[in-house]
This record gives C-alpha cells, sequence and structure tokens, in this order.
C-alpha cells in the first residue's frame, strides 16, 4: 500500500512540475522551441535517475545507522535498559530535527520572528520526532 501511495503521489506531483516546466518555455524562447523541450525533457529524465540513486544511497546510510546502534546499546548498557537508551538517543538525535526550522526562520528573517512568534501548532508539527522517540523508551 506504501508503494501505491508514494508512486501516485509523486507522479501527481512530477505530472505538475514537468508541464509547468514545459509551458515555461514558450515565454523565453520562440525560435528553437522543440531544442529547449528537447533539453528540458532530458534532464529531466537525467536528474530522476540520478535522484534514486541518491534516494538508494541515503537510506542504505540511515539503515546502517540504525542497524549499527542496537548492538552497541547493548554492548554500553546490557540488555535490561537497552530500549530506554535507544529511545534517549532517539530523542537527542532528534533535536536538530525540531528545532532547525524555527532557528531558520529566525535567522531568515529575525524582525518578523519576535514580533509575530509561530502559532502553536506550527510549533508541534516540529515535534513530532521527539514524541515518537520517547514512545520508544
Amino acid at each position: 500500500m506504501m508503494y501505491l501511495t508514494y508512486g501516485v503521489m509523486f507522479g501527481i506531483g512530477s505530472s505538475f512540475i514537468y508541464s509547468g516546466s514545459l509551458v515555461i518555455l514558450g515565454h523565453y524562447f520562440k525560435k528553437r522551441m522543440s531544442l529547449v523541450n528537447g533539453i528540458v525533457t532530458t534532464g529531466s529524465a537525467i536528474f530522476t535517475i540520478g535522484l534514486i540513486g541518491v534516494c538508494i544511497v541515503l537510506g542504505m546510510m540511515d539503515g546502517c545507522f540504525i542497524c549499527l546502534l542496537g548492538p552497541i546499546v547493548f554492548d554500553l548498557v546490557g540488555a535490561k535498559n537497552a530500549s530506554q537508551a535507544m529511545g534517549f538517543l532517539f530523542a537527542v538525535i532528534s533535536i536538530p530535527i525540531m528545532t532547525g526550522p524555527m532557528i531558520g526562520e529566525c535567522m531568515y528573517e529575525p524582525i518578523k520572528f519576535i514580533h509575530h512568534p509561530p502559532k502553536p501548532e506550527i510549533i508541534m508539527i516540529d515535534q513530532e520526532p521527539l514524541v515518537l522517540a520517547l514512545d520508544f523508551s
């Protein structure tokens, strides 16, 4: 079911981006429209293939990290406290994920951030990794 959902969402998003990039070419290139369409289409296909490779490599790195984390934690704290230690590690790892958007917004527009703080629902979106990590322990 996940593959179906991912495929449908990726297909819809790609079609929106792809058709928009071809339509906008008509505003800038009048004489060699067919050549430009060919170049854009080729670039889109090459980027898609490259993106798949990047996602596979990053997924394997993430999988290796998580797979190696379990045995290291078992050796350090023992089987009795391993789940609590892994939950703590996941919580620590999730701190940059939670605070990154807020810090980025503060760096991008500091005055706006001070006078108009983010809404509570935006703050709660950033807290999901911490909740998941604490649920593990």
